[in-house]
């Protein structure tokens, strides 16, 4: 994206947030993950409920609870992935792109919350993610897959 539609996007989420509008009125800033949780797709009628997290924190938690069982170890799978890095958005349309861990215990954008929660730290527009590449799977005959095509 261009810096003016980086600030355009930006301008308009935070005024939709103050409105309580869209997303914003079922955001959680604090990670979860519910096992039980199905996605229902938009041609059977049905429409998806509960809490929106940012989908690159739904995904750590995805990943830590398949691996784990639960979240208890979700902080510390952030903070041992040092592909996961980000830049606040402020200092990367400066032209900044020194990207930092973003599970750093101080200037991290995703911190430690009370009672072992995970909670993101900065709202989504205040920091832009290097992405840590991902590998889909499928099941083939009881067999575990890498997906190459879709």
């Amino acid at each position: 994206m261009l810096k003016d539609e980086i600030e355009e996007a930006t301008s308009l989420a935070k005024q939709a947030k103050a409105k309580n509008l869209g997303i914003w009125k079922d955001y959680q800033a604090i990670a979860f993950f519910d096992a039980k949780m199905l996605f229902n797709r938009a041609d059977t009628g049905k429409s998806d409920k509960g809490a929106v997290l940012l989908p690159k924190l739904f995904r750590r938690c995805a990943a830590s609870y398949v691996t784990h069982g639960s979240l208890q170890k979700l902080l510390p799978d952030i903070r041992a992935s040092k592909s996961d890095r980000f830049v606040r958005t402020s200092d990367y349309l400066k032209g900044g792109s020194v990207f930092k861990q973003w599970g750093d215990a101080q200037n991290g954008a995703v911190r430690a919350a009370a009672a072992s929660k995970v909670k993101l730290a900065l709202a989504p527009w205040e920091f832009v993610m290097k992405e840590e590449p991902s590998t889909l799977y499928r099941d083939v005959n009881g067999q575990r897959r890498e997906i190459t095509a879709f």
